[in-house]
């Protein structure tokens, strides 16, 4: 069985409970912290292995989206606040869900299925590191083989993602941030926040857009120099003079 670490982060010692709770009726999940500040959460999240991270947003010192922008532990966040407002931020930092609160059971169950389909995927993906040139992805209750070849971009909407290929397109739930490590570094590229372009199937550069076929995708300003290196870089492209 697929067991996930969990560390929460919540001050409220009511609503740690709560969580505390579910996690321990839910088969699979196994708490190993909760916190009630993000000081404290450190060191766990630098020393343990932890898989899901249940995170408040109002936090003493520094509060949980503050902190989530600085987070480089590889893990999946799940959000829990009381106040909608930052649901669109969180879901642009690639979080696997977003519950209100009070948080009911089967909301939080639905979260944890989610996670769980994302790293049962993992599992059952070759990652880049392998050599091979194929990972699936749940979608639709099964699971799509996904061709390296095939993919012309990657879309991120909220708490899903559009693969767009050759050939098909495949939605599924997951994080921009996870499909992109079973892609290799040389053949794609992330270009802005939601889209992950694959090099080789780019048609054109115009400006501050790339074009593949007929859908035209902004470079982001900040990541522009970044971009443009890589790809002249791989000799991908050339300059005519």
């Amino acid at each position: 069985m697929l067991i996930l670490n969990c560390l929460i982060i919540e001050d409220e010692k009511p609503a740690s409970d709560l969580i505390r709770d579910y996690i321990a009726s839910i088969p699979g999940l196994k708490l190993i912290g909760v916190c009630e500040d993000v000081m404290s959460a450190s060191q766990i999240l630098n020393e343990e292995n932890v898989d899901v991270l249940i995170l408040d947003i109002n936090l003493p010192k520094i509060n949980g989206m503050d902190f989530l922008k600085t987070l480089n532990k590889t893990c999946e966040v799940i959000i829990t606040s009381a106040y909608h407002n930052y649901a669109i931020q969180g879901y642009d930092l690639d979080v696997a869900d977003y519950l209100l609160k009070p948080v009911s059971f089967e909301r939080f169950l639905k979260a944890v299925n989610k996670v769980m389909a994302l790293k049962k995927g993992e599992s059952h993906s070759t990652s880049n590191e392998s050599g091979n040139d194929y990972f699936f992805v749940k979608s639709d209750n099964k699971y799509e083989k996904i061709e390296l070849a095939d993919i012309l971009y990657v879309e991120g909407l909220q708490n899903y993602i559009n693969i767009h290929c050759t050939n098909k397109k495949v939605i599924t739930y997951s994080s921009l941030k996870s499909i992109e490590s079973y892609l290799p570094e040389k053949q794609f590229l992330r270009v802005q926040k939601s889209f992950i372009v694959a090099v080789s199937k780019i048609d054109r550069i115009a400006g501050d857009d790339i074009i593949i076929g007929k859908t035209v995708i902004s470079i982001s300003r900040s990541l522009k120099d970044e971009v443009l290196n890589s790809i002249l870089k791989n000799r991908l492209f050339r300059h005519n003079g």
